[in-house]
């Protein structure tokens, strides 16, 4: 089965950070025609893979270091506020990723996925907020979030490769 995920023009950015991070457990990323465009062909690995080869996991690692440094800016009152919420959010992404590749059955790891998930969207929202409270702009918003959404499109394609029976 295969899936086109085209990257919006002037993203030479994260389109090279998919490029880094597209190629996860159960999934690797082909480079076709132009540089903005990606095929992505599921491909079953060994499930006994250690949670840190997974790319998802790696590029959440990413995604928490970046919030990290935003939240450094965000006014001192916010310190305990929206800006420790927004990290604990972002930290709750790799570890329930981390969590599940650990449990015994695979129903486990999905349902850890699915609070990965969570969590990730959780964040985004309150990057949102911050947005709208004029902590970060615009354009560091947009950033983030397209990092956010590959993450997203990465935890829903494990997911899915998961739930298919006989493997």
């Amino acid at each position: 089965m295969d899936y086109l995920l085209r990257i919006s023009s002037g993203a030479s950015r994260l389109s090279s950070l998919f490029r880094r991070y597209a190629s996860m457990f159960l999934v690797r990323a082909e480079l076709i025609k132009d540089a903005d465009s990606f095929r992505i062909l599921s491909e079953v690995n060994d499930v006994s893979t250690s949670y840190k080869d997974l790319h998802v996991w790696q590029l959440s690692m990413d995604y928490v270091m970046e919030i990290y440094r935003l939240t450094r800016d965000f006014p001192e009152y916010e310190k305990y506020g929206l800006g420790s919420q927004l990290q604990r959010s972002a930290v709750s992404i790799p570890s329930n990723i981390a969590e599940g590749s650990g449990r015994q059955h695979r129903k486990e790891f999905i349902q850890f996925l699915y609070l990965a998930r969570g969590s990730l969207l959780e964040s985004l929202t309150q990057l949102a907020i911050a947005n709208r409270l004029g902590y970060i702009n615009n354009s560091c918003l947009e950033s983030i979030e397209a990092v956010g959404t590959k993450i997203n499109m990465m935890i829903n394609k494990l997911i899915s490769s998961l739930k298919k029976p006989g493997l």
